[in-house]
Protein backbone atom coordinates (compact mmCIF):
# COMPACT_ATOMS: atom_id res chain seq x y z
CA UNK A 1 0.00 0.00 0.00
CA UNK A 2 2.90 2.04 0.74
CA UNK A 3 4.32 1.83 -2.84
CA UNK A 4 1.06 2.38 -4.22
CA UNK A 5 0.57 5.89 -2.36
CA UNK A 6 4.08 6.91 -3.49
CA UNK A 7 3.41 5.85 -6.90
CA UNK A 8 -0.38 5.97 -7.64
CA UNK A 9 0.64 8.88 -10.61
CA UNK A 10 2.71 6.82 -12.52
CA UNK A 11 0.83 4.00 -12.35
CA UNK A 12 -2.24 5.65 -13.69
CA UNK A 13 0.14 7.34 -16.46
CA UNK A 14 1.15 3.78 -17.42
CA UNK A 15 -2.26 2.30 -17.62
CA UNK A 16 -3.76 5.02 -19.59
CA UNK A 17 -1.15 4.80 -22.20
CA UNK A 18 -1.43 1.09 -22.48
CA UNK A 19 -5.10 0.96 -22.75
CA UNK A 20 -4.48 3.62 -25.38
CA UNK A 21 -1.46 1.17 -26.89
CA UNK A 22 -3.63 -1.69 -27.21
CA UNK A 23 -6.93 -0.23 -28.56
CA UNK A 24 -4.72 1.02 -31.32
CA UNK A 25 -3.39 -2.29 -32.00
CA UNK A 26 -7.19 -3.67 -32.04
CA UNK A 27 -7.11 -2.45 -36.03
CA UNK A 28 -5.01 -4.93 -36.88
CA UNK A 29 -4.96 -8.38 -37.28
CA UNK A 30 -2.28 -10.45 -38.25
CA UNK A 31 -2.46 -13.20 -40.55
CA UNK A 32 0.39 -16.23 -40.21
CA UNK A 33 -0.92 -18.74 -42.68
CA UNK A 34 1.28 -17.64 -45.65
CA UNK A 35 4.45 -18.06 -43.46
CA UNK A 36 6.69 -16.39 -41.24
CA UNK A 37 6.10 -13.39 -42.60
CA UNK A 38 2.55 -12.02 -41.57
CA UNK A 39 -0.11 -10.31 -43.62
CA UNK A 40 -1.16 -7.12 -41.45
CA UNK A 41 -4.95 -6.42 -42.25
CA UNK A 42 -6.07 -2.96 -40.84
CA UNK A 43 -9.30 -2.63 -39.89
CA UNK A 44 -11.46 0.56 -40.11
CA UNK A 45 -10.43 2.42 -37.06
CA UNK A 46 -12.57 2.45 -33.96
CA UNK A 47 -11.65 6.44 -33.26
CA UNK A 48 -13.33 7.06 -36.86
CA UNK A 49 -16.84 8.75 -37.29
CA UNK A 50 -19.42 7.26 -39.58
CA UNK A 51 -18.24 7.33 -42.92
CA UNK A 52 -21.71 8.43 -44.06
CA UNK A 53 -24.22 10.77 -43.29
CA UNK A 54 -27.50 9.06 -41.59
CA UNK A 55 -29.69 9.15 -44.19
CA UNK A 56 -32.60 10.42 -42.69
CA UNK A 57 -30.68 13.75 -41.65
CA UNK A 58 -30.04 14.38 -45.12
CA UNK A 59 -33.17 13.35 -46.50
CA UNK A 60 -34.50 16.04 -44.22
CA UNK A 61 -32.18 19.24 -45.00
CA UNK A 62 -32.88 18.68 -48.55
CA UNK A 63 -36.18 18.20 -48.33
CA UNK A 64 -36.23 21.57 -46.72
CA UNK A 65 -34.00 23.66 -49.04
CA UNK A 66 -36.62 22.51 -51.50
CA UNK A 67 -39.65 23.65 -49.83
CA UNK A 68 -38.34 26.84 -49.43
CA UNK A 69 -37.23 27.45 -52.81
CA UNK A 70 -40.96 26.41 -54.20
CA UNK A 71 -39.42 23.72 -56.21
CA UNK A 72 -40.03 19.93 -55.85
CA UNK A 73 -37.44 17.95 -56.71
CA UNK A 74 -36.95 13.99 -57.05
CA UNK A 75 -33.50 14.82 -55.32
CA UNK A 76 -34.95 15.79 -52.04
CA UNK A 77 -34.96 12.13 -51.21
CA UNK A 78 -31.03 11.68 -52.30
CA UNK A 79 -28.71 10.54 -49.83
CA UNK A 80 -25.41 11.79 -50.43
CA UNK A 81 -22.37 10.36 -48.92
CA UNK A 82 -18.99 11.57 -47.21
CA UNK A 83 -15.48 11.22 -49.01
CA UNK A 84 -14.44 8.05 -47.42
CA UNK A 85 -11.96 8.08 -45.06
CA UNK A 86 -9.06 5.61 -45.27
CA UNK A 87 -8.50 2.65 -42.53
CA UNK A 88 -5.85 4.29 -40.85
CA UNK A 89 -7.38 8.27 -40.64
CA UNK A 90 -8.65 7.72 -37.01
CA UNK A 91 -5.09 5.97 -35.81
CA UNK A 92 -3.17 8.90 -36.84
CA UNK A 93 -5.75 11.56 -35.67
CA UNK A 94 -6.02 10.10 -32.42
CA UNK A 95 -1.88 9.19 -32.50
CA UNK A 96 -1.10 12.88 -33.35
CA UNK A 97 -3.02 14.08 -30.41
CA UNK A 98 -1.95 11.97 -27.28
CA UNK A 99 1.72 12.24 -28.46
CA UNK A 100 0.99 16.29 -27.98
CA UNK A 101 -1.00 15.49 -24.44
CA UNK A 102 2.08 13.25 -23.49
CA UNK A 103 4.49 15.72 -24.45
CA UNK A 104 2.66 19.36 -22.82
CA UNK A 105 2.18 17.00 -19.87
CA UNK A 106 5.85 15.99 -19.79
CA UNK A 107 6.88 19.65 -19.93
CA UNK A 108 4.12 20.67 -17.55
CA UNK A 109 5.86 18.50 -14.80
CA UNK A 110 8.59 20.51 -13.42
CA UNK A 111 6.60 23.94 -14.02
CA UNK A 112 3.82 21.91 -11.63
CA UNK A 113 6.50 21.13 -9.16
CA UNK A 114 7.26 24.73 -9.21
CA UNK A 115 3.75 26.10 -8.41
CA UNK A 116 2.17 23.49 -6.45
CA UNK A 117 5.55 22.23 -4.74
CA UNK A 118 3.86 18.74 -6.20
CA UNK A 119 6.77 16.43 -6.33
CA UNK A 120 5.02 13.23 -7.60
CA UNK A 121 5.22 15.31 -11.07
CA UNK A 122 8.57 14.75 -11.31
CA UNK A 123 8.07 10.95 -11.12
CA UNK A 124 6.11 10.83 -13.94
CA UNK A 125 8.20 13.57 -16.27
CA UNK A 126 10.61 11.21 -17.93
CA UNK A 127 7.61 8.49 -18.56
CA UNK A 128 5.36 10.91 -19.75
CA UNK A 129 8.55 11.99 -22.22
CA UNK A 130 8.72 8.81 -23.53
CA UNK A 131 5.08 8.09 -24.33
CA UNK A 132 4.71 11.00 -26.38
CA UNK A 133 7.77 9.55 -28.23
CA UNK A 134 5.76 6.58 -28.55
CA UNK A 135 3.21 8.03 -29.72
CA UNK A 136 4.58 10.70 -32.41
CA UNK A 137 6.41 7.63 -33.76
CA UNK A 138 3.05 5.70 -34.33
CA UNK A 139 1.23 9.21 -35.84
CA UNK A 140 4.64 9.18 -37.91
CA UNK A 141 4.45 5.70 -39.17
CA UNK A 142 0.63 5.61 -39.45
CA UNK A 143 0.66 9.00 -41.78
CA UNK A 144 3.80 7.57 -43.98
CA UNK A 145 1.76 4.34 -44.17
CA UNK A 146 -1.59 6.49 -45.22
CA UNK A 147 0.45 8.44 -48.15
CA UNK A 148 2.12 5.65 -49.30
CA UNK A 149 5.66 5.27 -47.59
CA UNK A 150 6.44 8.21 -50.29
CA UNK A 151 8.13 10.47 -47.76
CA UNK A 152 9.08 13.46 -50.42
CA UNK A 153 5.86 13.27 -51.67
CA UNK A 154 4.20 13.42 -47.82
CA UNK A 155 6.16 16.13 -46.29
CA UNK A 156 5.92 18.64 -48.98
CA UNK A 157 3.50 20.94 -47.02
CA UNK A 158 4.70 23.44 -44.28
CA UNK A 159 2.55 21.96 -41.63
CA UNK A 160 3.59 18.29 -42.09
CA UNK A 161 6.95 19.24 -41.95
CA UNK A 162 6.51 21.24 -38.48
CA UNK A 163 5.57 18.10 -37.00
CA UNK A 164 8.07 15.63 -38.59
CA UNK A 165 10.72 18.33 -37.11
CA UNK A 166 9.15 17.69 -33.81
CA UNK A 167 9.65 13.84 -34.08
CA UNK A 168 13.08 14.10 -35.43
CA UNK A 169 13.98 16.54 -32.18
CA UNK A 170 11.98 13.59 -29.78
CA UNK A 171 14.51 10.99 -31.46
CA UNK A 172 17.75 11.62 -29.15
CA UNK A 173 15.95 12.66 -26.22
CA UNK A 174 14.13 9.28 -26.39
CA UNK A 175 17.49 7.80 -27.00
CA UNK A 176 19.31 9.42 -24.19
CA UNK A 177 16.61 8.99 -21.53
CA UNK A 178 18.53 6.32 -19.42
CA UNK A 179 20.50 6.79 -16.11
CA UNK A 180 23.56 5.64 -17.88
CA UNK A 181 23.15 8.58 -20.75
CA UNK A 182 22.67 11.24 -18.04
CA UNK A 183 25.76 10.34 -16.60
CA UNK A 184 28.14 10.07 -19.34
CA UNK A 185 26.97 13.33 -20.76
CA UNK A 186 27.47 15.37 -17.69
CA UNK A 187 26.31 19.41 -18.56
CA UNK A 188 25.34 18.33 -21.92
CA UNK A 189 22.32 16.06 -21.31
CA UNK A 190 20.54 18.86 -19.62
CA UNK A 191 21.52 21.38 -22.42
CA UNK A 192 20.39 18.16 -24.97
CA UNK A 193 17.04 17.74 -23.26
CA UNK A 194 15.83 21.46 -23.15
CA UNK A 195 15.22 20.69 -26.81
CA UNK A 196 12.08 19.55 -25.63
CA UNK A 197 10.69 22.60 -25.77
CA UNK A 198 11.59 23.27 -29.18
CA UNK A 199 9.85 19.55 -29.88
CA UNK A 200 6.39 21.24 -28.00
CA UNK A 201 6.94 24.69 -30.11
CA UNK A 202 7.26 22.93 -33.39
CA UNK A 203 4.00 20.22 -32.76
CA UNK A 204 1.90 23.07 -31.69
CA UNK A 205 2.50 24.81 -35.22
CA UNK A 206 2.06 21.51 -36.52
CA UNK A 207 -1.37 21.64 -35.64
CA UNK A 208 -1.74 25.41 -36.13
CA UNK A 209 -1.15 25.22 -39.22
CA UNK A 210 -4.07 22.15 -39.86
CA UNK A 211 -6.35 24.53 -38.74
CA UNK A 212 -6.43 22.87 -34.61
CA UNK A 213 -8.23 25.50 -32.22
CA UNK A 214 -6.28 23.12 -29.43
CA UNK A 215 -2.96 25.05 -30.49
CA UNK A 216 -4.22 27.86 -28.78
CA UNK A 217 -4.25 25.86 -25.58
CA UNK A 218 -1.17 24.11 -25.91
CA UNK A 219 0.81 27.26 -26.68
CA UNK A 220 -0.30 29.21 -23.66
CA UNK A 221 0.15 25.89 -21.54
CA UNK A 222 3.94 25.67 -23.19
CA UNK A 223 4.54 29.36 -22.86
CA UNK A 224 3.36 29.26 -18.99
CA UNK A 225 5.68 26.38 -18.14
CA UNK A 226 8.47 28.19 -19.85
CA UNK A 227 7.95 31.45 -18.17
CA UNK A 228 7.98 29.69 -14.68
CA UNK A 229 11.17 28.31 -15.55
CA UNK A 230 13.16 31.52 -15.84
CA UNK A 231 15.16 32.01 -12.18
CA UNK A 232 14.10 35.50 -11.49
CA UNK A 233 9.82 33.65 -11.94
CA UNK A 234 10.86 30.95 -9.94
CA UNK A 235 12.38 32.80 -7.43
CA UNK A 236 8.93 35.32 -6.82
CA UNK A 237 6.79 32.49 -6.96
CA UNK A 238 9.19 30.66 -4.01
CA UNK A 239 9.27 33.91 -1.70
CA UNK A 240 5.47 34.47 -2.12
CA UNK A 241 4.75 30.98 -1.08
CA UNK A 242 6.83 31.62 1.75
Amino acid sequence: MLWLKKNWLWLAVNIIAIVLLVSMLNNFSFDFSDGIVPTVTIEQSSFDGPDRLPDDTVQASSAVDTVDSGVQDASAETTFAREPRSALSGLIHVSGEWAIRWLVLSLSCTPLYILFNWRQMLSVKKVTGLYAFTFAILHFLFFAADRGWNLLATFDEFNFVMGLISVLIMVPLALTSTEWSMKQMGRGWKLLHRAAYAAGIFAVLHLAFLGEGSAVLYAVLLAAGFALRIPKVRKSIRRVAK
